[in-house]
């Protein structure tokens, strides 16, 4: 019998100055493929959504995919935030690797 892992997915959440929580995955591939995926709310009462995100890095190109959605109110407050999600998560497995 033959055991070959082929990925590794981590839980990642976060809690910001604003409020909001993120909550997500990160599945880094053993080809070094990385894909972060993840939604941020701000709880209360009633559960407001800010947005979501997707990121993915293929391991032998230099390009990367990102997409969002957010309300176009919270653009310009959601993009720093996920830019910031996305340098973490690249920096982990930076010091990881």
């Amino acid at each position: 019998m033959e055991i070959v892992k082929q990925n590794e997915t981590y839980q990642i959440s976060d809690t910001n100055e604003k409020g909001w929580e993120m909550t997500g995955t990160a599945n880094k591939d053993v080809s070094g493929s990385l894909t972060i995926s993840f939604a941020v709310s701000k709880p209360g009462e009633l559960v407001e959504s800010i947005g979501d995100c997707t990121y993915s890095k293929p391991f032998d190109n230099g390009m990367i995919s990102v997409s969002y959605s957010v309300s176009e109110v919270k653009r310009a407050e959601f993009v720093p935030y996920m830019d910031s999600v996305i340098d973490s998560v690249l920096q982990h497995f930076n010091q990881a690797s």
